[in-house]
């Protein structure tokens, strides 16, 4: 189990876990080795978790949790199937089409817009949903049209931008004080794919420089709510970037073709 908590809150992988349980006719009699309570032993490690009422839902329970891992925040879900399931015939489940983006609110991405276009000194804070985003290029393609330093957030789990391009920083600290001296001077935080922030130690003092002001583009929900400091849009990385850069893309402008490769 701590490898799928890690899969979940670390890396967002998504991840389909089946155990067997024992024979239903050996359920009532709490046999050895019987999962008592299947839906609830994996949890909080998992996104959903479940163990079909009947052998004949089994195959649409599976598909349920391929679904939901899919889904952003992805990670790992749970199929609890007792042994004899496996001998039993059911119906073919038809493969469906689940959205796996998010996109952003339209208001307060304007608002986003309208404060980089008018920031001094931006600066952008990339993190692993835009790796898992597949949004590398999009990424590169922001910085460079901003002129914006970029840091890596920290203790970030993957690799979300080149690391030998002129307008990166580092790898922001873990701590409170350290991200705030490292900000500091700049009057715009854009966070894309990670928290606000992982901290590994504790600290105290202000979250980010005084008078900056920082929005987070992140995915994940809970990630949004337990920011301690600005304003939070739901939206995938890729869809973010690809909104933001088509928005204000003069004529003739692409996407890099920078020969940087990345890096997970």
């Amino acid at each position: 189990m701590g490898i799928v908590w890690h899969t979940r809150r670390v890396r967002e992988t998504p991840l389909v876990v089946t155990a067997g349980q024992q024979a239903r006719s050996m359920l009532p009699l709490e046999p050895f080795l019987l999962a008592k309570d299947a839906i609830q032993f994996p949890q909080p490690y998992v996104k959903w978790s479940c163990e079909p009422a009947r052998a004949e839902d089994v195959p649409a329970a599976i598909a349920r949790a391929y679904y939901v891992a899919m889904q952003p925040p992805k990670g790992p879900t749970f199929v609890s199937i007792p042994v004899d399931d496996w001998d039993r015939e059911c119906c073919r489940v038809v493969p469906r089409v689940v959205s796996s983006c998010v996109r952003g609110d339209s208001t307060l991405l304007s608002d986003a817009d309208k404060s980089l276009l008018v920031a001094k000194a931006p600066v952008f804070i990339f993190g692993a949903g835009v790796a898992r985003d597949d949004a590398w290029c999009e990424a590169i393609a922001l910085a460079e049209r901003h002129e914006a330093p970029v840091w890596a957030s920290p203790m970030s789990s993957r690799n979300s931008f080149p690391e030998n391009h002129r307008l990166f920083r580092g790898f922001l600290p873990a701590s409170r004080e350290g991200i705030a001296t490292s900000l500091e001077g700049h009057d715009l935080i854009l966070v894309v794919g990670a928290p606000v922030f992982t901290y590994h130690i504790e600290g105290f003092g202000p979250f980010i420089p005084s008078g900056a002001k920082l929005y987070q583009i992140v995915d994940d929900p809970s990630l949004a709510a337990w920011a301690p400091v600005g304003t939070a849009i739901l939206s995938s990385a890729k869809a973010f970037f690809q909104d933001w850069l088509s928005g204000r893309r003069h004529q003739g402008d692409r996407l890099p073709q920078t020969g940087y490769a990345p890096r997970n």
